[in-house]
């Protein structure tokens, strides 16, 4: 019976609904102090990504606009292979992805 009940509840969970629950907490600054923190280190990271573009400004866009959690981190993941072996931006994307995942089990 437990199970069967823990599988009920699982099953009503609908990310888009967390998404966008989320997205509208950051909106009006009513997430929790942690949630905010995270949030705030992953804007942080994507801001020093964005900077170090040389000039190609535009290159790096933020994935948090994907309703499509998973798909954050699989772009952090995309993007340091497209960078130079050892890089600063190389480094900045491969620290993005652990914080998109952090994130991810935020909003979940």
């Amino acid at each position: 019976l437990r199970l069967e009940l823990l599988f009920c509840v699982e099953h009503l969970r609908k990310t888009h609904a967390m998404y966008e629950t989320f997205m509208g907490r950051v909106k009006h600054g009513t997430n929790t102090p942690f949630a905010t923190k995270i949030y705030k280190v992953v804007r942080e990271i994507e801001e020093q990504i964005d900077e170090l573009q040389d000039g190609r400004k535009g290159e790096f866009r933020s994935p948090l606009n994907q309703i499509k959690l998973a798909a954050w981190e699989e772009y952090a993941f995309q993007m340091s292979r497209k960078s130079s072996k050892g890089s600063p931006r190389q480094n900045l994307y491969d620290l993005l992805e652990i914080w998109y995942v952090a994130l991810r089990m935020v909003v979940q």
